[in-house]
């Protein structure tokens, strides 16, 4: 699988490799943490531990937020699409 790279974000969307949506994904309710549907929400923690079963630094994930994140929370919207590429959004530009 070829690394991902957070930092290369464009202002909403990431699209620079593959993810798995695997293990590190729990359970996650997007309304009540401001992604619409399709969105699923991450916070910091579930981003961390995304990102390392994929093989990305943690520093990509800071510099993620630090682009995406407008209201400071560190809550990523994400909405996996055909081939594990993810498409992030911060969880309150939406509204």
């Amino acid at each position: 699988m070829r690394r991902a790279s957070w930092a290369v974000a464009a202002a909403v969307v990431l699209t620079a490799g593959t993810f798995a949506s695997g293990s590190a994904a729990v359970a996650h309710h997007s309304g009540a943490r401001g992604c619409p549907p399709p969105f699923t929400a991450y916070d910091l923690q579930e981003q961390l531990a995304l990102a390392a079963e994929n093989g990305v630094p943690p520093s990509e994930v800071y510099a993620a937020i630090d682009k995406i994140d407008k209201n400071g929370d560190t809550v990523l919207c994400f909405k996996f699409l055909p081939g594990g590429f993810p498409n992030i959004i911060d969880n309150r530009s939406a509204h």
